[in-house]
């Protein structure tokens, strides 16, 4: 049995686990709510018995069991700040959940849908693509590393034998980031943090709110297809009628061959 599988033993068949793994897989249930409190301090005092048990694998499982609750948590307060349009808020929270995601990915991946965990996955795609952000600011810094297990500083020649994304003590060993020296701004179409949006208020979320308004609650199932249909005024031009654009030349000799269109939108609900 490799580590994942083991993980996933303990998560479905561990008694102490019983509570969360109800609570968590009742996500349905929570439409407009966060989790419980007593789902995280049952998690905390697991972990705080592993942890003082040395029982690595049962510490793994609860900051499993932690990273599924932030998902679900985040997707639902992402669905909350587009009802309430505040949607570059929803995005950043999008990206929290897709971050987390590809983190948990590593550790354990869930069958059957049974956490939400895949459905969020598809649907923070769905949103995101749907989005009007289309530049983005990617700076880049020079910096120092430490290891967020035992604070030694990480170098090409120095390894301090923690494996960057393992989880040590129930977290998740990372880089910390310090003597942060920024370098250069880029402006650019895919960028590493999506949060980095150039003048986040100046566009039109019309798509996101037909979206919110047909869906009752974040756990609704919806799709789209696009494509690309011409703008109206173009759609019944004669070759021989004068332009539309209103440079008084015949339609064929000025926008007929440039015809601007736009992004057409078929859901499903």
């Amino acid at each position: 049995m490799n580590n994942k599988e083991a993980v996933d033993f303990q998560i479905h068949n561990n008694s102490s686990f019983a509570h969360v793994r109800k609570l968590a897989t009742d996500y349905k249930n929570r439409n407009d709510g966060i989790l419980q409190k007593e789902y995280w301090d049952n998690l905390l005092s697991i972990k705080k018995r592993a942890v003082l048990e040395s029982d690595q694998l049962i510490a793994k499982v609860t900051w499993c069991f932690e990273e599924i609750g932030k998902i679900q948590d985040k997707y639902v307060e992402s669905f909350i700040h587009f009802s309430n349009d505040e949607f570059y808020e929803g995005w950043c929270l999008l990206e929290i959940c897709e971050n987390i995601t590809r983190s948990l990915d590593m550790h354990y991946q869930e069958k059957n849908n049974e956490f939400g965990i895949e459905f969020i996955r598809i649907n923070t795609k769905k949103f995101q693509s749907l989005f009007p952000y289309k530049l983005f600011i990617s700076p880049g810094f020079l910096m120092k590393t430490r290891c967020s297990v035992c604070n030694k500083l990480i170098t090409p020649r120095n390894y301090c034998g923690h494996e960057n994304g393992e989880i040590y003590d129930g977290e998740m060993c990372h880089g910390i980031a310090e003597d942060i020296e920024p370098l250069e701004v880029s402006i650019v179409e895919n960028p590493v943090q999506k949060y980095s949006v150039i003048d986040k208020d100046s566009y039109d979320y019309g798509v996101i709110k037909y979206i919110i308004k047909k869906i009752s609650s974040p756990w609704d199932a919806w799709d789209y297809k696009k494509s690309k249909k011409l703008v109206p005024k173009y759609t019944k031009v004669g070759r021989n009628e004068l332009c539309p654009c209103g440079s008084e030349i015949k339609f064929k000799k000025c926008c007929l061959r440039k015809k601007q269109e736009i992004d057409h939108f078929d859901f499903t609900f």
